[in-house]
């Protein structure tokens, strides 16, 4: 069983797999996934706008990504209001 860490920097945390705004998962990188998958909740991208700070958090992951030239892959979500 995979041990579980968490990191948290305020409303942005992780547990190793997924990555948190507040308690929403918003991207994941398990081992099974070629790349870090970024759940699109941002404003403006087409995506299912949460909250500006969740907004702001997924723009600081895929910040980091790209200055790492990391690739990752922005996915739609479903959820309900």
């Amino acid at each position: 069983m995979k041990e579980q860490s968490s990191r948290e920097t305020g409303s942005l945390r992780t547990d190793g797999d997924y990555i948190y705004s507040y308690s929403l998962p918003i991207g994941r990188f398990l081992y099974s996934d070629d790349v870090p998958l970024i759940y699109n909740y941002k404003r403006g991208s087409g995506g299912k706008f949460v909250s500006i700070t969740t907004s702001r958090h997924i723009t600081l992951i895929m910040n980091n990504l790209d200055a790492k030239n990391h690739p990752y892959r922005l996915v739609g979500v479903e959820y309900d209001d």
